[in-house]
Parts: structure tokens; C-alpha cells; sequence
């Protein structure tokens, strides 16, 4: 079927979006890696977790500020970028609120269109979750307890993570690796997840899916030999992690997704939780912008879920979670390196649900 389908000449050009982009994501990371915790973190840079054809690919570890009893949680993360720019070193504010409550945090680099395109990028994605088995003992780790976060194209990236978790055969009808690792529960972000979304877009498949697919038409996508493997819909069962989706109303790139994830994942029985925030600033990956009251209020939903996740499984990080949310209603103040025993919010992020 595939010999059928027209390519795009894309092959060794930079994709029409990669500097737009870049210089979006630049200034994404100067809100998200301010933090009061950036100086209690250790992070090992550079670690290479495998070589393909000559090329090393890298994934930063943070090392936990907390010590929590116990073995380690893991944190896993795709950053975004279109599949096509590396982000590694721009997701270390997300990275380290997570190392803040006592997590060992995993932030991975993957092969990049177009000198590669799907599945290669997410056996990139695969490979560095099985590389992980090699540290469980050097830092203590809980392999029962793997949460796998993404954003933008790392959420496309991270959904098909949990399908490969959750559905027997699913690599083997991509031709890849085995994952070799269960993962817990899947962390969302502005997820990319169904090319059908951003059709919804005008000039979206020129700019972006073609590509990330490396199919000339829409009609080639869906001619496409793994058309139905890279939408994570066609592959959500009731085995899937629980799951939270964050999004935002003003998004014009996969607006929507995290509701029609939400759906499908309660059609399907799967314990999860999606939010889509309403603020005027509530953009592609907004919540990152840690510098902005509405969106720390966002991600503070978002780290909610994931505390009381880890809480029902055992793990107590109360700690380091009152430490962030008090970093989060007293910001400047924290960042000058003042400290505080409560809230200014009083309960809003521990009770606003109820």
C-alpha cells in the first residue's frame, strides 16, 4: 500500500515551522524554568540512552530533591516541538517541580523529521523507557511506578507510549521495539494526537502533518500504512493508564483534544481527568508560563492530579507538593528565595474540585 502514496520532497529540508517554532519555544521556557528548587536539584546532562546510526540520543535525569521512603516514582517526558526541534533543556522548570515532590525525572531527546519519521521517533520514545530498567538500581527506582508526560508533539508521542503499554501486538505491527516497561499513568499536555484535529486547521497539513508523516495529501496520509497506528484513538482500550489532559481554549493547534481524549478514554472505562483552561492566555502549552498567575492555577490542577495518583498508590509527597503549591500563590516572593508555611490561596489548589 505504501509504494502507492506520494512523498513530499522533504527529505534533508527544514520543515517550514522548526524556526517558528524554536522561537516559541524559547520564550516558553523563560516563564517555565524559573523555580525557588532549580539550586536543590542535581541533573545529570547528556546521558546517552542509545546510538542509531551514529548518532547518540540524549536524556537529562533529575535527581529528587525529597527523599521519599521507599523506592523511587519516575517521571518520563516527550518535550513538544513539531516532531521536528529538540526541547530537552527547555522543559527543566517542569522537570524540576516534579524532582521537587521526590520523583527521579527522565527528559529525552528523539530523532527528528524529516531525516527520520514515524514509528522511528517513538521507538526513540520506547528505547529510552526501556533504558530505564538499566538505573532502577543505582537510584533505587520503582518500576511498578512510571509516569510518561509529553506536550504537543511529545503528547502525540507519549499517548502511543500508553497504547504500547496497554495493547499486546501494537509495536510489532509498527516493526519496533518492544516496550519492556508498564507505565502507571500518562501526564498530557496540549497533546497533538489525531491528524484529524489539526485538518481542522487551515494550511495545517502543508506546515505540519506532511511533515510529520512524510505523506504529500490527505489522501496519502490515509493510504498511509500506519495511518491507523499513529492516531492513539483507533488504539484506546480499557487497559490504557489512567490519564489527565490539559488544553487550552485558545489553541489553535489541537484544539479540542483534550476533551475528545476525555471521551474516548470514559467510553472506554479509563480512569482520567482533562482540564481546558479558559484564560485569554490559555494557548498551545500555556501552562508552562509559569510566570503567569493563570496559568500556574493550571498547572497546579495539573500536579493535584498527579499528587493524589501517587498518593493512592502508596506514595506520600506532601511535602514537596505544599513547597510547589506555595511557590505557586507567592511567586516573586519565592523566587527571591523567601519561604512560606501557608498558602496566600488558602485551599484553592488543594480543594477547588470540591
Amino acid at each position: 500500500m505504501s509504494e502507492e502514496i506520494k512523498r513530499p520532497n522533504i527529505q534533508g529540508k527544514k520543515p517550514i515551522l522548526k524556526k517558528i517554532f524554536d522561537v516559541a519555544e524559547a520564550a516558553l521556557a523563560v516563564g517555565n524554568g524559573k523555580t525557588p528548587f532549580n539550586d536543590e536539584v542535581e541533573v545529570k546532562h547528556d546521558v546517552v540512552y542509545k546510538t542509531v546510526d551514529g548518532q547518540d540520543l540524549h536524556m537529562d535525569i533529575y535527581l529528587p530533591i525529597t527523599k521519599l521512603p521507599g523506592k523511587t516514582p519516575v517521571i518520563y517526558d516527550i518535550p513538544g516541538g513539531g516532531w521536528c526541534i529538540h526541547n530537552r533543556q527547555r522543559r527543566n522548570g517542569y522537570a524540576t517541580l516534579y524532582a521537587k515532590m521526590g520523583a527521579l525525572v527522565c527528559v529525552i531527546d528523539h530523532r527528528l523529521v524529516p531525516n527520520v519519521f514515524f514509528p522511528q521517533n517513538l521507538e526513540d520514545c520506547i528505547d529510552g523507557l526501556n533504558f530505564i530498567e538499566t538505573l532502577k538500581d543505582e537510584y533505587n527506582l520503582d518500576m511498578d511506578n512510571i509516569t510518561i508526560t509529553g506536550d504537543s508533539s511529545g503528547g502525540h508521542l507519549a499517548s502511543l507510549c500508553g497504547v504500547a503499554s496497554s495493547v499486546p501486538g501494537y509495536t510489532d505491527k509498527l516493526g519496533i521495539h518492544e516496550l519492556k516497561v508498564k507505565i502507571a499513568r500518562c501526564v498530557l499536555i496540549s497533546g497533538a494526537f489525531s491528524v484529524k484535529t489539526m485538518y481542522k486547521t487551515p494550511c495545517t497539513h502543508t506546515l505540519m502533518v506532511r511533515w510529520a508523516t512524510n505523506t504529500k495529501t490527505r489522501s496519502d496520509f490515509w493510504k498511509w500504512e500506519f495511518a491507523k497506528e499513529y492516531d492513539p484513538y483507533n488504539y484506546l482500550s480499557k487497559d490504557y493508564p489512567p490519564t489527565y489532559n490539559a488544553g487550552g481554549a485558545m489553541d489553535l493547534l489541537c484544539i479540542g483534544e483534550a476533551k475528545n481524549m476525555a471521551e474516548v478514554l470514559n467510553a472506554q472505562g479509563v480512569e482520567n481527568e482533562y482540564y481546558v483552561g479558559k484564560a485569554l492566555t490559555a494557548s498551545h502549552c500555556y501552562v508552562f508560563q509559569l510566570g503567569m498567575k493563570s496559568c500556574r492555577k493550571d498547572m497546579a490542577k495539573l500536579i493535584k492530579w498527579f499528587y493524589e495518583q501517587e498518593k493512592k498508590a502508596g506514595v506520600d509527597m506532601t511535602e514537596g507538593y505544599e513547597a510547589i503549591m506555595n511557590f505557586f500563590d507567592n511567586y516573586k516572593e519565592a523566587l527571591k528565595g523567601k519561604t512560606f508555611t501557608k498558602t496566600k490561596a488558602k485551599d484553592y489548589y488543594i480543594d477547588q474540585s470540591k
